[in-house]
């Protein structure tokens, strides 16, 4: 009984590691590659921001490819509206003009026109660019110490060299090595930090749930199990993957972007209210259906997953009642057990998945 309790206990702990990870320093947020869904990025960040999760630019992170640009952008203080403006011009230069073979050049030009003269600086330290080293073997390499803003912006042209499309080459040299897309390697990098929560601009917690006994095997993919915002973690997500690789290459259009920002920060704020970083109260708008978008079922999932958070807390609660040397008294065991059950049916009402909370208000692209 005390082994089973014991291993719901530390399978369900996720928000007070995730509290006491923030209070520490010892969590981290890592943010996948993705292409032109960087937008989604940008959204969670910006959220985050908001509810003081992400404080003084202090918390490590790391990010591939398009995660390494939204975390550049965020470390390096760009505003918001800034940002979507300059996100708004790309694209449409990359629709008007094609992106195959110019991505790279194109790039260079607005991350040196929009990131401060002391971006280096800023993201010294606490901006974790993941890098593929092609020899003498593949490996994933992250990069946090910078010399100058032309170090950090060939960093993160680094990080997103996608082979051939990126400017033709299948590969590029930075600091006298040859690399090629950080996400080729590292996914979703992971910043040196105890613990770390997992970004990925593509749905994959409804994937993964379907496949993660067959792989947990392997470790590349393994990772990849345990993320905990994705557009389909609290909200039904409409889009195939098909559709998704085409825009992670070739920009949609303005309205899609800004729906891709709101996503973001909806999901943010979702995941934070099952962390219980936020007022169980905020959560109310759920069974209003606010939130939902453009995606049906959103308030119902939404309302089931807060739930789940609630009981997770009265599970830590129970589990933590014990007499002084690590044991669990009886009265702590069993409303540890009772709680457990409850929490069994809750999740077993709701949608299959690693996370749990409730989708927040829709909330513009611009603090």
């Amino acid at each position: 009984m005390k082994t089973l309790i014991s291993l719901l206990y530390t399978a369900l702990m996720g928000p007070s590691q995730v509290r006491r990870g923030l209070a520490s320093g010892t969590l981290g947020f890592g943010f996948s590659a993705g292409g032109f869904l960087y937008p989604y990025h940008l959204g969670v960040l910006w959220e985050l921001h908001e509810l003081n999760i992400l404080k003084d630019y202090k918390v490590q992170m790391a990010g591939a490819s398009a995660g390494s640009l939204a975390v550049a952008t965020y470390n390096c203080g760009l505003d918001p509206e800034k940002a979507t403006q300059a996100l708004h011009e790309f694209a449409g230069n990359c629709r008007t003009n094609g992106t195959r073979y110019r991505l790279g050049g194109l790039l260079r030009d607005f991350l040196h026109a929009y990131l401060p003269v002391d971006a280096h600086e800023r993201c010294r330290g606490n901006t974790h660019v993941a890098l593929t080293r092609l020899f003498p073997v593949v490996r994933s390499e992250l990069v946090s110490e910078f010399e100058s803003k032309d170090d950090f912006v060939n960093a993160l042209l680094t990080s997103c060299h996608i082979p051939f499309y990126f400017n033709g080459s299948w590969m590029t040299e930075f600091r006298g090595k040859f690399y090629m897309d950080g996400g080729v390697a590292a996914f979703i990098p992971r910043p040196p930090t105890d613990h770390a929560v997992k970004v990925c601009c593509f749905p994959v917690n409804e994937v993964l749930a379907t496949v993660q006994d067959r792989v947990a095997q392997y470790d590349r993919v393994a990772s990849l199990l345990d993320v905990s915002i994705s557009p389909d973690a609290y909200e039904p997500w409409p889009f195939n993957y098909a559709k998704m690789v085409t825009w992670a290459l070739v920009p949609a259009d303005d309205d899609m972007l800004r729906y891709m920002i709101n996503k973001g920060r909806r999901d943010a704020r979702a995941w934070a209210q099952c962390m219980l970083l936020v007022p169980q109260d905020a959560a109310a708008g759920l069974k209003h259906g606010e939130g939902a978008g453009d995606v049906g079922g959103g308030a119902e999932r939404g309302e089931q997953r807060v739930q789940q958070a609630q009981a997770r807390r009265e599970l830590e609660a129970a589990a933590e009642g014990n007499d002084g040397d690590g044991t669990t008294t009886r009265d702590g065991e069993a409303a540890a057990a009772a709680t457990a059950a409850a929490v069994v049916q809750v999740t077993s009402g709701g949608t299959q998945g690693t996370n749990a909370s409730g989708s927040g208000s829709q909330r513009t692209d611009s603090r």
